[in-house]
């Protein structure tokens, strides 16, 4: 199977600019976002930092999502938040200077429960023991101990 990745940018070509607050994925700001064609599979979005429409139709942040490319389109023209159920990866990502606490387990499945219940995932730099049990038994992706990087 072969991959292409190509990197997007609203405004200004050849720069990759990350969002650092959420946004609209229709937003004419300037943010990046990568685009991956797989062969034999409908082109798809990574985007950072977007606002999701969730089941019921309220809307949620989401840290990391990718989203068919024709949703994507979709979403640009009709100035709408992607439908939760044209969210095929996303994952809710938290850094922490203590241990992740028991009420972040609970908000990231109840957002599974809005936005996706499979193939969504928690990233972060913290570890907790009563976590990973909690998030062990409805089979929701999870990992620790995750360091971002830092600028020098």
């Amino acid at each position: 199977m072969s991959t292409a990745v190509n990197f997007e940018n609203v405004r200004q070509p050849n720069t990759f600019v990350f969002p650092t607050a959420p946004r609209s994925l229709f937003s004419t700001n300037n943010y990046s976002y990568a685009q991956i064609r797989f062969t034999n599979c409908p082109t798809v979005e990574a985007h950072t930092n977007i606002y999701v429409s969730g089941r019921s139709q309220v809307r949620h942040e989401c840290d990391v999502a990718v989203v068919e490319k024709a949703e994507a389109e979709t979403c640009r023209a009709d100035a709408v938040h992607p439908r939760s159920s044209k969210i095929l990866m996303a994952v809710e990502c938290k850094v922490y200077a203590a241990t992740l606490g028991i009420d972040e387990a609970r908000g990231f499945l109840g957002l599974t429960e809005e936005i996706r219940q499979t193939d969504r995932f928690l990233a972060t730099n913290a570890n907790s023991g009563d976590v990973g049990k909690m998030l062990a038994k409805p089979r929701r992706g999870w990992a620790t101990g995750l360091v971002p990087m830092r600028k020098s």
